[in-house]
């Protein structure tokens, strides 16, 4: 496995540097939010002091929004936390479906600036595998990229775990394409790092043309 690993670090840290300005943005807009509700109340007080009437229901409504972001602050970080101890470990078991989420709340901000809406549907019985978090965070994302370039009309993308006919393995499903190619693992002619990915992971790509998803597989569990 030494080999895939030196292929893949240095873009890796690219990944990470990635992933992580994409959340210190979310932070900031929310930060801005409360910051100007903040102003708003501080301008109804000076308006109390001076004998103004406020009216409670605008009150309510921006310590409600204030709230609101502070949720969000919350989510963002417990988000970003976990994100950050993706490369605690190299091998770890995961909860497909759980890791699904994770992924679609890290890298939702990026899909909808190229205009698509990232989601991951709830599973079924948990299906847990042992791989490389972090290493496969980062095909996803690769996987997320391309799907976002031939989705639908409705830029509706969608990812769902599903355990693999037989056993041995989870598939991950994407959903809301246009089009999927007939060898899907051409999508990383060229693109060593991809490649790399996928033998770290012992992971295969897969299409079906049919139902227009594309299929990773990832094995059951893995050498360490």
């Amino acid at each position: 496995m030494t080999e895939p690993v030196n292929t893949v670090a240095p873009d890796g840290l690219k990944f990470f540097g990635q992933m992580s300005a994409s959340i210190s943005h979310e932070l900031k807009n929310t930060l801005s939010i409360m910051n100007e509700s903040a102003g708003l109340l501080v301008d109804l007080s000076a308006m109390a002091e001076k004998g103004g009437e406020i009216d409670p229901a605008k009150i309510k409504r921006l310590s409600g929004m204030v709230q609101q972001q502070i949720k969000r602050t919350d989510d963002i970080i417990r988000n970003m936390n976990r994100f950050s101890h993706l490369v605690d470990e190299p091998f770890r078991q995961i909860e497909t479906a759980d890791f699904l989420r994770l992924v679609a709340q890290i890298c939702r901000r990026l899909a909808a600036s190229a205009g698509a809406r990232l989601e991951a549907e709830e599973g079924g019985q948990p299906l847990n595998i042992v791989t490389r978090p972090f290493y496969l965070h980062y095909l996803l994302w690769g996987l997320i990229q391309f799907s976002i370039n031939t989705a639908g009309t409705t830029g509706a993308l969608k990812m769902r775990a599903e355990p693999a006919p037989g056993g041995g393995g989870a598939y991950i499903v994407f959903s809301g394409l246009e089009t999927v190619p007939d060898n899907p693992e051409q999508l990383f002619s060229g693109k060593n790092t991809e490649k790399g990915l996928m033998s770290l992971l012992g992971a295969a790509l897969h299409g079906n043309t049919p139902e227009k998803t594309l299929i990773l597989f990832l094995p059951e569990t893995m050498d360490q």
